[in-house]
């Protein structure tokens, strides 16, 4: 517990490191950012998790001179105080997370899961929460998610699938009339498809893949001038941001692995190819709702980070739960709305921390949370049609709702 602790600790500060490495506006806060001019010089020690904080409020008179922003970016003479209580938030979850996998809190009452399949769920789990933290933070003070947390959070999810398909959530089906414990894979094992298993499978898990990359490309693209403009200004715009050599190269050997898995097959393939499909509904899933609900309102209806953040929980927790916690997410608007406007005094909040706050509530409580909703997902065809009704529904009243909308920002 002792080591898991300063391990959660070491966590926090690589959080805290993602955190000012990657704002907007970039802050003298830390010890490995470039310090303030009128700063004394900073020892090693000033990089110790939790107790180099309290020896950088040395700064503080300094630091109480830094223009405030308007979101939750610690400036003032408590400026150390977040990431302190952040790297100390950071190594009790890392000891109460671990408690909590390793009696079984995942798995129905029952069950006497593997001890070596709970520490690969628990490694799996804990890099997740970490990168979800850092996305919070960075969307609290940013009002975005960059893809630097999520790109590679995704690649470390695809990754641990293949190596590990353990660390996928436990579920419980019946096969026939016996009941049976499995890893949560895109259907179940005894449902799974053969065709997934042969070439049809392998195109599926690199179209998947293709999508993705294409989604996280930095690019521009619009019909308004017609299909043949659209796509010169979309191959103009990759390669101006220097995405037309990054990208391929990525799709490349992306591909070249899942080829790879794909030819070993058993366990490793079906989970890569689970993480692969959660990556895509589950992002695919959020980002129709933005293009619909953007459409309707005339006006950007939330940013393309929270559909790369949920396609990160897809991978690492399959479609059926990023499905569910996208549904989850705005019943956790209300406390974390209201716990940000307590500390800033705003009330403008982007939809990633809800999303990771709901992850969080569905991992913890996925035992329970499964065997209520499980019966929805054994019938993926009416689910899949139910969501597609309502996204029609929800751009029909959208459009209902705009103009008397126009009208009240016209008055």
């Amino acid at each position: 517990m002792a080591i898991l602790a300063v391990t959660g600790a070491c966590l926090g500060s690589f959080v805290n490191w993602l955190v000012y490495r990657w704002a907007f506006y970039p802050r003298p806060i830390g010890p490995w950012a470039r310090p303030h001019l009128d700063a004394p010089p900073r020892a090693w020690w000033d990089r110790l998790p939790i107790v180099g904080w309290l020896g950088l409020r040395r700064e503080a008179a300094l630091h109480a001179e830094l223009p405030r922003r308007e979101f939750l970016t610690p400036t003032g003479r408590r400026f150390w105080l977040r990431p302190m209580l952040l790297e100390i938030v950071t190594a009790a979850g890392a000891v109460g997370l671990y408690w909590w996998e390793l009696h079984g809190r995942l798995y129905p009452p029952s069950a006497t899961p593997d001890p070596l399949d709970v520490h690969w769920q628990y490694l799996a789990h804990l890099l997740l929460l970490t990168l979800l933290l850092a996305a919070t933070v960075i969307d609290l003070d940013e009002q975005s998610v960059p893809d630097a947390v999520t790109v590679p959070g995704t690649w470390i999810g695809h990754v641990l699938a293949a190596c590990a398909p353990a660390m996928l959530l436990p579920a419980r089906f019946l096969v026939g009339t016996v009941p049976r414990v499995d890893s949560l894979l895109a259907v179940p094992r005894h449902e799974w498809p053969d065709a997934w298993n042969e070439s049809i499978g392998l195109m599926l898990g690199i179209g998947c893949f293709a999508a993705w990359c294409y989604a996280v490309a930095g690019k521009t693209c619009t019909l308004k001038h017609g299909w043949v403009k659209g796509i010169r200004y979309l191959l103009a715009s990759l390669w101006r941001r220097n995405y037309w050599l990054g990208v391929p190269l990525m799709f490349v050997v992306g591909a070249v692995l899942i080829s790879l898995v794909w030819t070993l097959g058993g366990h490793s393939w079906q989970a890569l190819l689970s993480s692969l499909l959660g990556v895509v509904i589950g992002g695919g899933f959020i980002w129709s709702l933005r293009v619909i609900a953007g459409s309707a309102l005339g006006v950007e209806a939330m940013g393309f980070g929270d559909v790369t953040l949920l396609a990160m929980i897809g991978s690492f927790l399959g479609w059926q739960a990023a499905i569910l916690t996208f549904f989850l997410a705005p019943f956790c608007a209300i406390p974390i709305n209201l716990f940000h406007f307590l500390l800033s005094g705003h009330s403008r909040l982007a939809f990633g921390p809800y999303l990771a706050a709901a992850a969080l509530i569905i991992l913890v409580k996925w035992s329970a949370v499964w065997q209520s909703t499980r019966i929805y997902f054994e019938f993926a065809e009416i689910l899949f049609g139910a969501l597609a009704v309502s996204l029609v529904a929800m751009a029909l009243l959208l459009a209902l709702i705009r103009p008397f909308r126009e009208r009240m920002h016209a008055r």
